[in-house]
């Protein structure tokens, strides 16, 4: 993995785990993760038996991953590594339109 591929992804982790995306994780982990826990786990919880912890954790974990991967992709920190299209590439875009 070349330098500039580490940077890359040390920007990203370091966004993601930024207080202002992460604290959006959270926010959208309670409100998926009890409605996914509602619909898969509903009929234990009114029948009163016990609910499967590890579902639990997942439930949240994976919308506070996918909340945090989606507003760190949403910055504009993936689009330092890439160039500019050339002259030659503006003109055959521009005739296309």
């Amino acid at each position: 993995m070349s330098m500039r591929t580490m940077g890359y992804w040390r920007r990203f982790f370091r966004a993601m785990a930024s207080k202002k995306i992460a604290g959006n994780g959270v926010k959208v982990s309670l409100v998926v993760g009890t409605m996914l826990n509602l619909v898969n786990q509903g009929e234990y919880l009114l029948a009163g038996q016990g609910v499967m912890i590890g579902h639990v954790l997942l439930n949240y974990l994976v919308p506070f991953c996918v909340a945090c991967y989606s507003g760190a992709r949403a910055l504009p920190i993936h689009e330092s590594g890439r160039h500019a299209p050339r002259k030659e590439e503006d003109e055959i875009l521009q005739r296309k339109q």
